[in-house]
């Protein structure tokens, strides 16, 4: 044939496919009203409202809930609550289609079977009570049978001699009449959607009843995503029986124990706070322990074996602990094992643990290849719960993955109606791990606001299993530096620039004419003291300067200064005229006069890491100026300072720090050590001695130290104290026995 005929009969074989497909969407086209009326009418002859009334038992807490609607705006879905539908006594409303006088096909609450209390189905005035009898592993759809059948004899369904689809109409439930149905047609071929890969689909609202060209029911679909060769008949779809399904989620189940081990972490006692009662509320206030006893000792917890050796272990929200922990016991099957403390995480709340012999059997197993198409796929999540020391409770539920995005760092993710933090895995039905639930730390924009309790700076997701067994090698940006186990002596040491900051206000904003800078002094702070020898000295940082934002070099979005009044440094209002009239019980209560060296900002750059590079803008004379700082070590404060405790005595003493210092305007070489504790009853508390004051003088000698103290106090047993309370000095006498200074000893 020449190039002539070829193109003519090109041309001919697409006028033909033109007119084919015109002839057969002829029924719908044209003015089309009627015929959309009656393609509507057609999807309602077997469709039925089905209502599903929850049940929750109170033994154990739910592990998904009711999945509602995708929003149209942010993506995910918007659920109900089944706590909430049982209080106000109402169902999950959804609508299914008869495929015979007994059987319906409905869409998938996705909640637990174990939840669901009773089924109604109504259609055309008449009702009859139903129970699941299967689950359709890749359609968001239940089957139902029913009892008493529904209707007499057969039913509209779908039409053996059926075209494929070119039409789907939607069925919803009205909101005024619960009972009453709407239909919504749509046209397959105008909505359809094609992919760089070649592949096309067509977004739906679902359930929906799919037509073909002469308006006869081909089929349905229960997914939001429907392609060309996707299977119509219910008859075709796999399914699992409830029997079947029970024994998937015990597999689960199984599968979840192999690599999820009850793991129990021990931490040494925390040294007891010298600060009182404020500074105990202060330092909780500040670091933000999600409710968790600072105090505790051990927690119980789990871990995911993720490679031979190394484990993800959670450990809630509190990190500060993990600088006292010293064992970290991992419950094997062949018994309890020791394993080593590698790294905190800086981008989750969990810490990664090596065990010294290899486990290659119980890694947790992930899918090598992409993640496909998942829309309404079942998955099995599992969610594992500490039951006692050494022993965890795992329960599973099945779940429909019907979505993934792109979410953090462009890592896959996906939206399941589970009202839990972390703790679930996600298998698909051949057993290996898809999606594990994150607690993800996203920081936050500002640094040394105490206030920040409320807010949330942590965003929980299922991400792609993959970034859960990448973490047995981790990345420089996911290990937090600043966290990892210290001595005791190191334990209150916190981060430092040698500056101390004045919280601005909006008068001094504009005294310091930087209010467009700081949002009308909404943040920021003025440098009121550079220390001599600190990083902020060696920077070139003035006094008078106003800071504005510190910012560690990895980190893209400033972290804004932002200081409350209760975090200056120069207030003070200690009743020192009052303190003979305290009870001893309760001088162990007392709040420092002093503030504490252990602020917000102080906490915060402790946070980042000692070593940590840091970018600090600053504004001044009208410019805008960059200093790049070491977070130091702090020196000793109040707090972390040496100390020695007398028995003899009943009290505690400790080194001069430099707040104290400052506070009492001592110069850098003046003697004496801080009454840091005392013991109701003890002899020195008897004879006059109380917290806070300084002593100067032992019998007759100056002492410069807890060190010196301890050396001078030995075998010593009648005592003459030169005790200083703000400027004012006295004389303290008593003695102490050789045995209780034995004691000492």
């Amino acid at each position: 044939m020449c190039s002539f005929g070829r193109g003519c009969f090109r041309v001919l074989t697409v006028f033909i496919a033109l007119a084919a497909g015109s002839l057969q969407g002829a029924w719908w086209r044209g003015s089309a009203e009627a015929d959309l009326h009656r393609a509507a009418s057609v999807a309602l002859s077997n469709a039925v409202a089905v209502t599903i009334y929850p049940k929750v038992g109170l033994a154990e807490p739910l592990i998904n809930d009711v999945e509602g609607e995708r929003c149209p705006n942010c993506g995910r879905f918007q659920r109900s609550s089944l706590r909430e539908d049982v209080k106000r006594e109402t169902g999950v409303q959804t609508v299914g289609f008869l495929l015979a006088s007994n059987r319906v096909v409905c869409l998938d609450p996705s909640f637990a079977l174990e939840n669901i209390g009773s089924i109604a189905v109504v259609a055309g005035g008449r009702s009859a009570s139903a129970k699941v009898e299967k689950r359709f592993c890749e359609q968001n759809a239940l089957l139902l049978a029913l009892d008493p059948p529904l209707v007499p004899g057969d039913v509209v369904g779908i039409d053996s001699c059926a075209d494929k689809p070119v039409l789907a109409v939607t069925v919803k439930r009205q909101a005024r009449d619960n009972r009453a149905l709407l239909a919504s047609p749509k046209p397959l071929r105008a909505a359809q959607m094609f992919g760089a890969r070649g592949d096309a689909w067509v977004p739906l609202d679902v359930p929906a009843v799919l037509l073909d060209a002469r308006g006869r029911i081909c089929g349905y679909t229960f997914n939001s995503e429907w392609r060309a060769g996707d299977a119509t008949d219910p008859i075709r779809w796999p399914a699992y029986s409830v029997r079947e399904l029970d024994q998937r989620l015990a597999d689960a189940a199984r599968q979840c124990a192999a690599s999820v081990l009850p793991v129990t972490l021990t931490y040494r006692s925390p040294r007891m706070s010298r600060g009182g009662d404020q500074t105990m509320f202060r330092e909780r206030s500040m670091r933000g322990s999600d409710g968790e006893n600072e105090t505790a000792t051990e927690l119980n917890t789990v871990g995911v074996l993720i490679s031979d050796r190394r484990l993800f272990i959670r450990i809630g929200g509190d990190k500060s602990k993990l600088l006292r922990l010293e064992h970290i016991r991992v419950f094997l099957p062949g018994g309890p094992a020791e394993a080593s403390f590698v790294c905190a995480l800086a981008s989750f709340k969990g810490v990664i643990a090596e065990l010294a012999e290899p486990h290659p059997g119980q890694v947790l197993r992930i899918r090598s290849d992409p993640i496909g198409r998942p829309s309404g796929r079942i998955a099995f999540l599992c969610c594992a719960d500490v039951a006692s020391r050494g022993s965890l409770h795992f329960r599973s539920a099945a779940v429909r993955v019907n979505a993934v995005a792109v979410g953090w760092r462009g890592c896959l993710t996906t939206d399941l109606p589970v009202d839990r933090d972390e703790g679930c895995l996600v298998f698909s039905p051949d057993g290996v791990c898809q999606w594990w639930k994150a607690s993800v730390i996203v920081g936050d924009d500002s640094i040394g606001e105490s206030g920040r309790r409320w807010r949330n700076e942590s965003m929980s997701d299922f991400l792609d299993a993959s970034t859960l067994i990448a973490l047995a090698q981790p990345a420089d940006r996911d290990v937090d530096a600043a966290v990892r186990p210290v001595s005791p002596e190191n334990e209150n040491r916190l981060g430092w620039l040698g500056m101390d900051l004045q919280p601005i206000t909006p008068e001094l904003a504009e005294s310091k004419k930087v209010m467009a800078d700081t949002e009308g002094g909404k943040f920021g702070a003025i440098i009121m003291r550079v220390y001599p020898h600190s990083p902020a000295a060696g920077a070139g940082v003035k006094e008078g300067w106003v800071v504005v934002s510190v910012s560690p070099a990895n980190r893209t979005l400033p972290l804004k200064v932002e200081l409350e009044e209760i975090d200056s440094p120069y207030r003070s209002d200690f009743p020192w005229d009052r303190l003979d009239a305290i009870p001893a019980q309760y001088m162990d209560r007392l709040p420092t006069p002093w503030p504490s060296a252990s602020n917000p900002f102080a906490v915060e750059l402790t946070k980042l890491g000692i070593g940590t590079k840091v970018t600090a803008v600053f504004l001044a004379d009208g410019a805008k100026i960059e200093k790049t700082m070491v977070i130091a070590l702090a020196p000793p404060s109040y707090e972390s300072a040496p100390s020695f405790k007398w028995k003899a005595g009943g009290i505690s003493v400790c080194d001069l720090t430099q707040e104290v210092r400052d506070y009492l305007n001592l110069a850098p070489d003046a003697p004496g050590v801080v009454v840091c504790r005392v013991v109701s009853g003890g002899k020195a508390v008897t004879a006059g001695i109380r917290p806070f004051e300084l002593i100067v003088r032992f019998n007759g000698k100056p002492v410069s130290s807890a060190k010196e103290f301890e050396a001078l106090s030995r075998d010593a047993t009648d005592i003459r104290l030169d005790v200083k309370r703000m400027t004012k000095e006295r004389l303290v006498s008593f003695s102490v026995s050789k045995e209780s200074e034995a004691a000492t000893r």
